[in-house]
């Protein structure tokens, strides 16, 4: 079953067919290492008392090492010590409130909502679907969904009827453009998106090919951040990451799971992050991810020091 997510997944593919495109990748050549940044330190965190490696700077580098070395301790805790602009990114879900849904995490959900207000002569409000907001679904008060359960009973969410979804008030069916309701709108994919606010706004579309590029355009623009794969979370944190001012990106697990096509595409965004003058280090398991990355570091846990040893 192939061969992308969403909407155009989940269908019959031919299997050599398939199996030739993930061989026929050309990746990019990673730039030489010229600088180093010894990073020592001595403090103690959990079982550790330090870390004592290299990492090439404004390069892409690949961290490894047995499960359970610290490789997450060393991005998460030991980093943040040593570099003062850094971020660090990892596969945990997006933060937000219960009506965060891709729109809202990319971005978009405030120029989608001007631009019916400005279409339709009206506050901006009207087209929105925060709580409180005179957009909002009056029965789910924004989430598109009702919650059942909770406490101490496992909660269950079923779709809202009302607004089929989309927690917007159903009144909005009648304001369009393109002949396209802000519902209709909600359940476009991104990948759908581009097209239709390529006329409409630029800054839509853009931010829906950076998506495509990194292979999320298969995410529909109403869909709840709760639904997301960690796949899918870490690539809109990636693909927000570029944006960050930190000069140092830690990156844990970008590629789990992923096919050797979306490990490319996922591959060249992090390198075009590189190209700003930033240094990544990132830590992954994924067979031939080495090829991407100036410098490969094994991590290893000596006399609970984590050292760092360079194999390419």
């Amino acid at each position: 079953m192939g061969e992308k997510g969403g909407n155009a997944g989940g269908y019959l593919v031919d299997v050599n067919a398939f199996l030739k495109k993930q061989r026929d990748i050309k990746k990019y050549v990673p730039v030489v290492a010229k600088k180093q940044i010894r990073i020592l330190l001595n403090s103690s965190i959990y079982k550790y008392k330090g870390v004592d490696l290299a990492v090439a700077e404004n390069c892409m580098n690949l961290i490894t090492g047995y499960s359970g070395v610290g490789k997450s301790t060393l991005l998460r805790e030991y980093f943040p010590q040593y570099f003062n602009s850094y971020l660090y990114i990892n596969q945990k879900p997006l933060l937000g409130n219960k009506n965060s849904c891709v729109a809202t995490v990319l971005d978009l959900s405030n120029k989608i909502s001007e631009l019916y207000a400005k279409k339709h002569k009206k506050d901006k409000k009207f087209f929105s679907n925060l709580t409180g907001n005179d957009g909002m679904c009056p029965v789910c008060l924004g989430a598109g969904y009702i919650e059942y359960g909770g406490d101490y009973h496992q909660s269950m969410r079923v779709e809202c009827r009302e607004c089929e979804g989309t927690g917007f008030n159903k009144n909005l069916k009648k304001y369009k453009i393109k002949g396209k309701s802000i519902f209709d709108v909600w359940k476009m994919t991104l990948d759908e998106a581009i097209d239709f606010f390529e006329d409409i706004d630029k800054s839509i579309t853009k931010v829906c090919i950076t998506a495509s590029e990194i292979m999320l355009g298969h995410l529909q623009i109403g869909q709840a951040t709760a639904t997301l794969s960690g796949g899918e979370n870490i690539r809109i944190k990636i693909m927000k990451a570029s944006k960050s001012t930190a000069k140092v990106i830690g990156v844990d697990e970008p590629f789990k799971g992923l096919s050797n096509i979306e490990i490319d595409a996922v591959a060249n965004y992090l390198n075009r992050i590189r190209e700003k003058g930033k240094t990544l280090i990132v830590i992954d398991h994924s067979t031939g991810v080495e090829d991407y990355f100036s410098q490969w570091i094994q991590i290893e846990n000596i006399d609970n020091r984590l050292i760092g040893k360079q194999f390419k």
